[in-house]
């Protein structure tokens, strides 16, 4: 099993595990909710850490009896203590922000309870008053959860494109902006400007500001699915589109599509990050199943396969597709400004049997 596989399933034996796999992300979301970690800096029984957490003692010691046999803390004495690796991710202060992570795990974990409910309707659980059961995504807990998630795969994805001679690149929907922040770390020179929802840029700028990039970063609100960008035409060299065509369905898919051609430069590229499916739909496996995750999320959303961005390519006015494949579980794709769609027949070629699949 890869990095990005979720389970590979061969066997009854597999089966069982895989039916079981949530109890083992569950003790660790449930101990991030209460901080635990936090307080396992140094030897402590479990009364103190019950004390301190607003906990019962039987829960909280059960708790950390799991955490144990999971290798994130370690007892000795009836005390308790972190794991170097606990020490190094799971604190609240820890540099690799995982707990934002894993605050968005929890989220997403309630939502798919009701899996079977949106399997059921073809639509989100929404609650009496038909709004959506989950938190929306202009929360800071899901803007640093997802700048944390983002970071590694920005981090292999960037250096792979080509940004030489790039001036002005737009992101869209970028959330903590994380791609702007990486390519700019490479290449001084460029500006970046990142569209999203007005909440959104609020926390957005608290993370950029952070990581000491406000003087190369515009922000500017924007429903990117509601109108036209506000921008004029053949203004950008790059365009950055990470993961934002699985929100929605193909007649919005294709508006933005436009938008976006509209406003790249004659020789300017856009570059797609995304889950992308192959023409019959069922691989890659991230890319299958996350698309369950846009069923308990969104109206309209799912993983869409590399028959249907590319007709919205082609009607958009762009030309040769570019796959660089698949990084951390996401297919990346860069597409020129020519009329006429084409499979670029470099080396990448991760998806030229997909597309003949379908």
């Amino acid at each position: 099993m890869t990095e990005n596989n979720i389970e590979s399933i061969n066997s009854l034996t597999d089966l069982h595990r895989v039916i079981s796999g949530y109890k083992s992300a569950r003790i660790i979301q449930t101990a991030s909710i209460f901080r635990i970690f936090d307080y396992l800096e140094t030897p402590v029984p479990s009364e103190t850490i019950a004390e301190k957490a607003g906990l019962s003692h039987r829960g909280c010691e059960l708790l950390l009896n799991a955490l144990c046999s999971l290798n994130l803390v370690q007892k000795l004495n009836d005390t308790y203590t972190n794991t170097p690796l606990a020490s190094r991710h799971l604190l609240s202060n820890s540099e690799s922000r995982f707990l934002d992570a894993a605050a968005h795990s929890e989220k997403t974990f309630r939502r798919w309870t009701f899996l079977p409910e949106s399997i059921r309707d073809g639509l989100p659980k929404r609650n009496e008053t038909s709004k959506l059961l989950w938190e929306p995504s202009d929360t800071l807990p899901f803007i640093r959860g997802m700048h944390a998630h983002s970071r590694k795969r920005a981090s292999e994805i960037v250096p792979m494109l080509d940004w030489k001679g790039c001036r002005r690149i737009l992101d869209i929907a970028g959330g903590s902006g994380i791609y702007l922040i990486e390519i700019i770390k490479s290449h001084p020179e460029v500006r970046g400007v990142l569209i999203d929802r007005k909440n959104t840029l609020i926390q957005a700028k608290r993370i950029i500001r952070e990581e000491n990039a406000m003087d190369k970063i515009q922000m500017a609100a924007c429903d990117i699915f509601d109108g036209e960008l506000p921008f004029n035409t053949n203004v950008f060299d790059r365009v950055i589109l990470s993961n934002i065509l699985h929100i929605e369905g193909p007649e919005k898919n294709s508006a933005l599509l436009k938008q976006i051609r509209r406003v790249l430069k004659p020789a300017g590229k856009l570059v797609i990050i995304d889950f992308i499916l192959n023409n019959d739909g069922t691989s890659p496996q991230e890319g299958a199943i996350f698309s369950l995750n846009m069923l308990t999320a969104t109206e309209r959303g799912r993983s869409w396969r590399c028959s249907d961005i590319s007709s919205w390519l082609q009607a958009a006015g762009f030309g040769i597709i570019h796959d660089f494949g698949t990084r951390s579980g996401v297919q990346i794709w860069l597409v020129d400004t020519h009329e006429e769609i084409q499979v670029s027949t470099s080396k990448h070629l991760h998806y030229n049997r997909a597309r003949k699949d379908g």
